[in-house]
């Protein structure tokens, strides 16, 4: 039997009330148990203690839903403290860069702080000079992993940025090594406080150098310094590194520049990279280009990188990449000779002798119910001189076919020499 309205005592309970689980049967008995006594606001009690017997997925899903509420909520918060200027020591103590003093330096607003009284964070101030650069940063929220290892900031003193930057050194191809033997990984270095005023190929070079004589975390392999750092003795022999950046492609764009309009498997390029020269800053290099929280630069030999090569624009300019070997079409004699060849270490020589001898004879024999007087065709004759003469090729009868033991067994003999 179902249990009856807490408020009318009338008709049975339909409804639960989320916060003091009141059973009611209607909308009019729901709005006024909120009335009776100290009210019920009617909203479930997100930190209600559950018992562990009745504690299962509908509660975990609660409980996670408001862990993540909660989560959003200080995010919140703490851009409001950051925009709106409550610090610490805000309102009594003022003293400060940025802070209002009677020297007028905070009147005109200080460092980080925009015309309008609203304090910006170092992220908010790097990426908004950037943009002044045409570089574009994208920002990831907090929590996400280049978020947290990116340490890229921007200089007040100085006045210019200090990036965070991933190289990714591909390791040189190697020539004794055949096709099925896998490829080395490539090593992959995270620096940070590059100034954007620097060369490419000097921060390279300067960072290579302090990861070598560090002795903290990966060891350098061998080849690397060789690859970015010329040889004391001979620094003229130095050729310059590729450097290349992954970026996204139009897939459309691969058909036009190839004059292609049919669309067909392994023609299609999605990605290409920006060709970066080593020479120039890194604020030249980044320019008109997009990366999320830092760029990652690949590092190649001169020579061995093959992709597809796009402008600032990303108009593909050429296609680089090696094109694939394609298998040699055989006939089918040809076929059967390699295959020959390579199974032919598997017979004795003997055997090979006797088949050859068998399928010699096999043309020459004939069949029973032949009619009289009907020409057997030749068998294909080997390419080797077997001494039968040139009578045997004109084609005979059966009768004149058959052979004596002692001719067939001096035939054996005449071959196997």
């Amino acid at each position: 039997q179902s249990l009856l309205c807490a408020v009318c005592h009338d008709q049975s309970a339909k409804y639960t009330c989320p916060r003091c689980a009141t059973q009611t049967c209607s909308f009019p008995c729901s709005t006024r148990h909120k009335s009776i006594g100290d009210g019920c606001s009617g909203v479930r009690n997100k930190a209600a203690y559950v018992p562990i017997n009745q504690y299962g997925y509908m509660s975990l899903m609660n409980d996670y839903t408001f862990l993540e509420e909660m989560g959003r909520k200080i995010g919140d918060w703490g851009r409001e403290i950051v925009q709106g200027g409550y610090t610490a020591g805000g309102a009594d103590n003022r003293r400060g860069r940025g802070a209002v003093s009677m020297r007028g330096r905070g009147s005109r607003g200080g460092r980080g702080m925009a015309g309008g009284g609203k304090i910006r964070s170092k992220r908010d101030v790097l990426k908004m000079q950037l943009d002044f650069r045409d570089i574009e940063m994208e920002l990831l929220p907090t929590g996400m992993e280049r978020r947290i290892l990116n340490q890229s900031t921007w200089d007040f003193k100085n006045k210019t940025a200090l990036f965070t930057v991933e190289f990714k050194f591909h390791p040189p191809p190697d020539p004794l090594a055949g096709p099925a033997e896998p490829q080395d990984q490539p090593f992959v270095l995270l620096t940070h406080r590059n100034p954007i005023d620097k060369t490419l190929l000097a921060t390279l070079q300067s960072q290579v150098a302090d990861r070598s004589k560090s002795k903290k975390g990966e060891p350098v392999p061998p080849w690397l310094k060789p690859l970015v750092i010329p040889e004391p003795n001979a620094p003229d022999a130095f050729t310059p590194p590729t450097c290349v950046m992954r970026t996204s492609l139009d897939p459309l764009a691969s058909l036009s520049a190839h004059g292609s309009t049919n669309p067909r498997p392994g023609h299609i390029i999605c990605q290409g990279y920006y060709q970066l020269d080593p020479a120039q800053t890194l604020a030249s290099v980044l320019k008109h280009k997009s990366f999320v929280e830092f760029p990652t630069i690949e590092i190649w030999e001169d020579g061995a990188f093959h992709g597809a090569i796009v402008d600032d624009q990303g108009a593909l300019l050429g296609d680089t990449e090696e094109p694939r070997q394609k298998r040699q079409k055989l006939s089918a004699g040809e076929s059967r000779k390699a295959m020959s060849g390579l199974l032919g270490g598997y017979g004795s020589e003997e055997d090979a002798e006797e088949r050859n001898v068998m399928d010699l004879l096999g043309g020459y024999a004939g069949s029973d119910d032949d009619e009289e007087g009907q020409q057997a065709e030749p068998a294909p004759m080997a390419s080797e001189d077997d001494g039968l003469g040139d009578e045997d090729a004109e084609g005979e009868t059966d009768d004149e076919l058959e052979a004596q033991p002692e001719d067939l067994v001096a035939l054996l003999e005449q071959l196997r020499q």
